[in-house]
This record gives structure tokens, C-alpha cells and sequence, in this order.
């Protein structure tokens, strides 16, 4: 096939050239016309030099003109000088007009100027032609273009005849006019001859041979085109009779081709004559463009395939039709099972539960589903629509945080071959679970697929459960009870609450990787073991009393109850081990405590007996200070008749006492007797407030010197009665503290009582002193005493209700458990300091007032 590219270029600079070779020749023949008028008695060499100077002057400025327009970029193209290539062609032109001219008289010194003139113009133009050629042809064409090429369009092939016709008849015409005398007829016959030998054998080289090359090229092209073509080439002559029948059209139809030359070419149609008649009717209506057609045809054998046919009329003497079939039956197929793959695609985006919105890489939509215009509440024409802008501004404006989103937008657009998935909140409350994949497409990304899907309920769902967990949690861990999840129908050990941890002194991980082997007896085990795995949904499991071990390898009683739980869709075993070392010890002294309960209900009852006793003796001495005072009155009043009576009948007795003696002495009797029932009234007050309980402490200031004189006055008996070496030494400016009167005196007086019994004889000291502590701000009470002291296992139980060491002489064991809690409602601390056989010290501090 031509190479119809550099066949439009020669074109184009074949008309130029020919253009270029008639200019020359007309400016030629119009300049020496010219000269010859003109300039016809100068010399020949300066005729030469202003017939190739006015040549070059009226021929140079079209050459350049046309020349730039068509040729110019090439040059630069190439990087060459469109206009040193032009001056080089137009020197070569003016040197050959030049020689020519000088040379041609010598040559035709007989012709007159009308000959030479044409001679000089023919001669011009034909060695112009070269440096044309060289710069049209040889510097602007790419490469070398056959010549076989330059023949295919007709109007050049006509021009290069006419050209050679002329120059072959201008040569011999010159050749013949000078070198022969033959008569007019003669140099006819010979110009004739002449013309036709010469003539011959150019028309064979440059046209006929060449003609003949493109024929022979055209058919071996267009017989390869015929055999390689994949498609189904077949001629029909104006009957609809097959011609020719292709290689490919024997594969496609199955059949030889000697089999179905000359046959109808019905037989190649399922539709048989009635489509072939179509197809023929519907070339004949279409006069130039080739009719195309998808039509059914059968092979050979009857197999149905599916053909794309192209036929078109060949407008020929003979007439008849050309048709270019292909077999499109794969294609068909394809197509049909992409459009099943399309419809289940778009079932399959449909019945999805998630908004499914597919994207390409500029985020455009390419398709979406309903169930994302419904999640995002879009008409579907916004999306068909295209307007992206639009779109991601409806979808930012629900967000409740459109910054994030964006932000992960920009980040999957500059890198589009990652994934991504997160959750996004919306303003009206719901949540969308996000993902983002790829759509990859040979190796490259093409798009994104985004789906979202409403986990509203979900996360509300996983929220409560989450809560739940976490209150199961908190009961779990919190619980007083150990608590141990076991394997159903084994000892497993699963999970343990903290409370077991310390219970039993092993965490988590210990406790589950030793199993209940660590926490029971070896005697124990078989017991514990078969109460767990018997433990089923209809019957709970109780073991009382049981004895299990802890890390450190102390005993401890538990009672452990089981049953069967329901966890995350598993059954476990659900323990729990209530530690009852403490109560079951209770119980043991259960009965020494009821003889103490006992004694502690004689000294209560005792206290109510003193309390009334103390009220029956307040009355009596109520009437013995009132009447005391009402006599010391009267007897003040009779004193003046008295002493009257004195100095008028001198001395006189009155209840055996002179008058004297017991007018001296009357007033401190008196106040003896008021005296004393005051002192009655002070300790009858103290025993009453010793006795009254008190259920609160009162926050006033208290003077712990006052509380002290008075707890001391209070035992003035018993501290006579138990030692004869008993010392007070308060603090002077001490310091108030904030408290009750009664309760504090009751620990002085409780301390004072314990330190008289702890003497072994009445030469034993006790000491109470008061203090203060500047350091820590504390007021210090002190009691010492040289009793028996105290041992070390009774000290670390003193502080015990109802422990005493003196239960057979009337101890109750209340008296230092009451002491210890008054002092820690009133923020301080008892103390004690003992050592056996020497004595014992017990100190109370109390924070100071400011």
C-alpha cells in the first residue's frame, strides 16, 4: 500500500516544484525578451550577468514567500537555515542562468534570437530543476519516498508526460535544426521517428514499468489483506452468487471454499434468501457508504453463530456486492453474561443493606444504590446529575464533624491505593460504620467504592452492653464474697473477683494456673472437686464449714455455695467463698462471752442501784441544806437575845454547852453542816453523771484539770482503801480540749479503778498527771501504777469487750474497750506501756484547742 503520509507531502512539494520550473521558464523567455529590446548592442558577458541578475530579482521573492509558508518549520524542525538553503539555490539558479547564457551563442551561433531566446529558457529551466529538487525533495522530506508513490495520483503522472514530451521534442528539434539538411517532409518523417523512439522506451521506463510495479504491489497487498484478514471477506456477483471466499471465512463458515464458489450465498444466512435479499436491497439503497448489519448465520454443519456484516455495491460494469463478515458470537456471549453480571450487580446493591456509592479517582459518582440516598436523604438527581461540589457539600452538612471526614477525603485522594474504615456521626444522632476500598483495574486504580451502613442501633446496643459488662464488673470485683467461675463439669479455674485474690493470696494468674489444688487440703480436694462438678442447673451445691488454705499457708473456714450461669452463650460454674473463720472463732467463745454477758449485767444492774440510791440520799440532804440554812439564819436572829440575856444573868448552858463556847463556835458548825451536805450533793451529782450513758459527744470545751479533781474525788474511798501512795500533778494553763465532761471522767476513773486492782499491796504507788505536748498539740493524760503489768498475749487483747484477767473477782472486761472508744470519738489515742511485775502506764492524747 502507498504511504499515503509522504505521498501528501510530495504532493504538495511536486506542485510547488513544477510551479517553480513554469515560473522559471516564463521569466526567462519574458527577460530576454526584454534584453533583446532594450539592451540587444551590449556585450554577451554583461548581457549574461543582467539576464541571470533580473532572473534571480523577479524570481526570488515568490520562491521565498511560497517556500517559508510550506517548508520553513521543517527547517527549523531539524534545527537547519530555512534561508541559507534559499541563498544557496538561488546562487546555483543565477550561476546557471549566467553559463547558459554565455554558452549558448557558441553552441547555436546560426539561430537567430527568437531560437536562442527559447533555447536559453528550456536550458535555464531544466538545470533550475536540480537545486529546485535539492530543496524541496532532499532537505524538507523526511525520508525517501518511492518512486512508485509519486505516480498514484493521475494529474502528476499526466504532468511528467507532458514534460517529457516537451523536453524530448525541444532536444531533437535542436539536435535536428543544426546537424541535418533534410527537407521540410524528410524532417518530418525523421522528427516523427525520432519522437516515437525516443519517447518509447521513456514512457516504458518512467510510466508503464512503474504502472505495472504498483499493480503487481497492489495485488500482492490486497491478496495478503484477503488471506490474513480475520474477518470474513466474500464477493457476490449481482445474483447473490459467492466469487471469492477468504481463508477466515472458511474458518468462520467451516467450509472449503472450492465447496461454496458459485453457490447462493443464502445458504450462509439462518434467514436463508429473505435475508441475503435484504442485505442486497439495502447496498443497492445505499450508493456509497458501505451498509452494516448484525444478522444470524449458520455454519456448514447448522451450528446458529452470530455475524457483523458490512456490504457494499461494486459499481462495475459486471456489477456485484462485497461482504465483509465477523463472527461476534464470543462477543454476544460476553456481552450477555455482562449483562447478567451488570443485573446481579445491581440486585446484588440493591437487597444490600448498606449504602453503596461507587466513585472515580476525581470522586464523580459512577453508581449508587437507594439504600445510599436513603441513608443520606439525596434525590437521585443530584447524583445523576454529577455535581460533585454539590453532593460533598449535602453529606458534610449532616456530619457532626466534617472537618475529620474532609481530612480523610484529602488523604484517600492523594493516596488512592489505600483502604480505610471508621465510624462518622451525624447531627440527628445516628452512626454510620464507613469503609472505603480500592477498585483496582489492571494493576491501577480506577475509582473507590464507599459503603456505609447505620449502626446506630448497634452502637447503641454494644453501649448498654458495655455498661453492663461494667456493672457486672464493679458488682463482680466489689462483692464481699469470693467469687470463682469454674469450667462446667470440671475444676478449671476461669476468672476470680479481687476479693478472692484476697482471700485466698494469689492473683489471677497464679490462682488459675495452680487450680483448685492451691486453695484446698490434699484430704480436701476430692471433697471440693466432686461438690463443684455436681453442681447442675436443678441443684445448687453448699459446703459449711470447710477449710481451705491460703498462699501463705494459714488455715481459713469458708462456706461455698455454687451454681450454674449462663455467660456469653457458655455455662460456668458460679462459686462464691464467704470467709467465716472469724464468726466460727466467735462462736467458740460464744459461751465465755454469755458468763461474761452475765457478770456485765450484774455490774449494770448494780450501776441502776446505784443511781437510785444516789437519788433516794439526794432528797434527805436537799432537806438537811435547806433547813441547815434556815436555822443558820434563825440562830443569827436569836443571838441578840441571847447575848442580852448573857450580860443581864451571865452564863448559861444551852444543850450542855455554855453560852459562850457555843456562841464562839456556832458558825463553823453551821457551816460544817452545809459543808458537808454540799460535799454530798458533788458526789451524789458525780455517781448520777457516772451512771447516766450518753449517746452522742458533745462539742464543747473541756478542762481536763477540773474532769481530773473530780474523777479523784469521785474514788476518794477506793484510792484510800487500795494504796496509801497516791499522787496528782496537773499542768498549770492546760490547754482545753473538745469533748464530754462525763465520758472523759469516765476514763480517768475507769484507768484509776484498773490501777488499784493491779496493786498487789497498799505501799504500791499511782500516779496521774496531766500534760501538754507542744510538738504535736496534743493534751496528755497520764496514769502509772506499780501493779502486777500486763503479759504480752493478754496485751494484744486488752482492748477486747469482755476480756479480763480478773473474771473471778468481779472483772467484767468492758472497762478499757469502753476507755479506747470514748478516746477515738473524741479523735485521740489510748496508749499503754507495760512491763510484768513492775507496772503499768496508760496514756490518753487528745487534740488540743487552738
Amino acid at each position: 500500500m502507498p504511504n499515503f503520509a509522504s505521498t501528501r507531502h510530495v504532493d504538495r512539494s511536486m506542485g510547488l516544484f513544477i510551479l517553480m520550473l513554469l515560473a522559471i521558464f516564463a521569466t526567462e523567455l519574458a527577460v530576454n525578451e526584454l534584453l533583446n529590446t532594450l539592451l540587444g548592442g551590449l556585450e554577451t558577458l554583461k548581457t549574461g550577468f543582467i539576464d541571470a541578475g533580473l532572473l534571480i530579482v523577479f524570481c526570488a521573492p515568490p520562491l521565498w514567500a511560497v517556500c517559508r509558508k510550506h517548508f520553513a518549520e521543517e527547517f527549523a524542525a531539524r534545527g537547519r537555515s530555512f534561508t541559507i538553503h534559499l541563498a544557496l539555490v538561488l546562487i546555483g539558479i543565477f550561476v546557471i542562468e549566467l553559463l547558459v547564457t554565455l554558452l549558448l551563442p557558441r553552441v547555436m551561433p546560426t539561430s537567430d534570437h527568437q531560437a536562442l531566446d527559447l533555447a536559453d529558457a528550456c536550458l535555464s529551466t531544466l538545470f533550475s530543476a536540480p537545486p529546485l529538487w535539492w530543496l524541496l525533495f532532499r532537505k524538507s522530506q523526511p525520508r525517501r519516498v518511492p518512486f512508485t508513490d509519486l505516480l498514484v495520483i493521475p494529474l502528476r503522472l499526466y504532468v511528467l508526460l507532458l514534460v517529457l514530451i516537451f523536453l524530448v521534442d525541444l532536444v531533437q528539434e535542436l539536435v535536428l535544426s543544426h546537424s541535418f539538411g533534410l527537407p521540410a517532409s524528410g524532417a518530418r518523417i525523421v522528427d516523427a521517428f525520432l519522437n516515437t523512439v525516443v519517447i518509447a522506451p521513456l514512457l516504458w521506463l518512467f510510466v508503464i514499468r512503474p504502472l505495472q510495479k504498483v499493480a503487481q504491489s497492489d495485488r500482492v497487498r490486497a491478496s495478503a489483506i484477503h488471506d490474513q484478514v480475520n474477518d470474513a471477506i466474500v464477493s457476490l456477483d449481482a445474483r447473490g452468487r459467492i466469487l471469492s471466499f477468504n481463508p477466515a471465512a472458511e474458518r468462520i463458515f467451516g467450509c472449503g471454499a472450492a465447496a461454496l464458489t458459485g453457490t447462493p450465498a443464502a445458504a450462509l444466512f439462518t434467514e436463508g434468501a429473505a435475508g441475503l435479499a435484504t442485505l442486497l436491497e439495502a447496498a443497492q439503497a445505499q450508493e456509497r457508504a458501505p451498509v452494516y448489519r448484525e444478522i444470524s448465520g449458520r455454519r456448514c454443519n447448522g451450528t446458529p453463530i452470530t455475524l457483523e456484516v458490512s456490504i457494499s455495491a461494486i459499481k462495475t460494469a459486471g456489477g456485484g456486492y462485497l461482504l465483509i463478515m465477523r463472527d461476534i458470537s464470543d462477543r454476544k456471549k460476553a456481552e450477555q453474561v455482562l449483562l447478567e453480571s451488570l443485573s446481579l450487580q445491581r440486585a446484588t446493591l440493591e437487597s444490600t443493606a448498606d449504602g453503596i456509592l461507587a466513585v472515580d479517582l476525581s470522586y464523580r459518582v459512577r453508581t449508587c444504590n437507594d439504600n445510599f440516598l436513603k441513608l443520606w436523604q439525596l434525590p437521585r438527581e443530584l447524583v445523576t446529575a454529577g455535581d460533585r461540589e454539590t453532593l460533598l457539600a449535602r453529606i458534610f452538612a449532616q456530619l457532626k464533624e466534617p472537618g475529620d471526614f474532609q481530612a480523610q477525603l484529602e488523604e484517600l485522594y492523594s493516596r488512592p491505593e489505600q483502604s480505610a474504615s471508621r465510624d462518622i456521626r451525624l447531627k440527628d444522632g445516628r452512626v454510620f460504620e464507613c469503609s472505603s476500598l480500592p477498585q483496582i483495574l489492571d494493576q491501577h486504580v480506577v475509582g473507590r467504592v464507599w459503603s456505609f451502613r447505620d449502626v446506630s442501633e448497634k452502637k447503641k446496643a454494644e453501649e448498654a452492653l458495655r455498661k453492663s459488662e461494667e456493672l457486672f464488673r464493679q458488682v463482680f470485683d466489689q462483692t464481699e464474697d469470693a467469687i470463682v467461675f469454674f469450667a462446667c463439669g470440671s475444676c478449671d479455674i476461669l476468672d476470680l473477683n479481687n476479693k478472692a485474690e484476697r482471700v485466698f493470696g494469689y492473683d489471677k494468674e497464679e490462682l488459675a494456673a495452680q487450680g483448685l489444688e492451691a486453695i484446698c487440703r490434699p484430704e480436701d480436694f476430692p471433697m471440693f472437686c466432686g461438690t463443684i462438678i455436681g453442681t447442675s442447673i436443678e441443684r445448687s451445691s453448699l459446703l459449711d464449714n470447710a477449710v481451705c488454705r491460703r498462699k501463705d499457708g494459714s488455715e481459713i473456714i469458708v462456706t461455698m455455695r455454687g451454681k450454674i450461669l449462663t455467660l456469653m452463650g457458655s455455662q460456668v460454674v458460679y462459686c462464691t467463698f464467704r470467709d467465716v473463720t472469724e464468726r466460727i472463732r466467735m462462736e467458740r467463745e460464744a459461751r465465755n462471752i454469755q458468763s461474761k454477758l452475765i457478770q456485765a449485767n450484774k455490774m449494770t444492774s448494780l450501776g441502776l442501784l446505784v443511781s437510785g440510791v444516789a437519788h433516794e440520799i439526794n432528797n434527805p440532804n436537799n432537806f438537811i441544806m435547806a433547813n441547815a440554812r434556815v436555822l443558820s439564819r434563825a440562830w443569827q436572829d436569836a443571838l441578840k437575845f441571847l447575848r442580852e440575856y448573857q450580860r443581864e444573868n451571865g452564863e448559861f448552858l444551852l444543850g450542855g454547852i455554855p453560852f459562850s463556847e457555843l456562841d464562839a463556835h456556832s458558825g463553823e458548825l453551821f457551816e460544817g453542816i452545809i459543808d458537808g451536805t454540799l460535799r454530798i450533793d458533788a458526789i451524789i451529782n458525780n455517781l448520777k453523771g457516772f451512771a447516766r450513758q450518753e449517746r452522742t459527744v458533745q462539742e464543747v470545751e473541756v478542762d481536763l484539770n477540773k474532769v481530773a479533781t473530780s474523777a479523784v474525788t469521785l474514788l476518794h474511798h477506793e484510792l484510800v482503801k487500795f494504796t496509801s501512795n497516791f499522787h496528782v500533778d496537773l499542768a498549770q494553763k492546760l490547754p482545753r480540749v473538745k469533748g464530754n465532761v462525763q465520758q472523759l471522767g469516765q476514763v480517768i476513773i475507769n484507768l484509776l479503778t484498773n490501777a488499784c486492782h493491779a496493786l498487789p499491796e497498799k505501799g504500791r504507788g499511782i500516779w496521774l498527771a496531766t500534760g501538754y505536748d507542744e510538738a504535736r498539740g496534743e493534751v496528755i493524760i497520764t496514769v502509772r501504777d506499780e501493779g502486777c503489768g500486763i503479759t504480752r498475749d493478754d496485751g494484744s487483747r486488752i482492748m477486747e469487750p469482755f476480756f479480763t484477767t480478773k473474771l473471778d473477782s468481779g472483772g467484767t472486761g468492758l472497762g478499757l474497750s469502753i476507755c479506747c472508744s470514748i478516746v477515738k470519738d473524741h479523735s485521740g489515742r489510748l496508749e499503754y506501756d507495760s512491763e510484768p511485775g513492775r507496772g503499768t502506764t496508760f496514756t490518753v492524747r487528745l487534740p488540743a484547742q487552738p
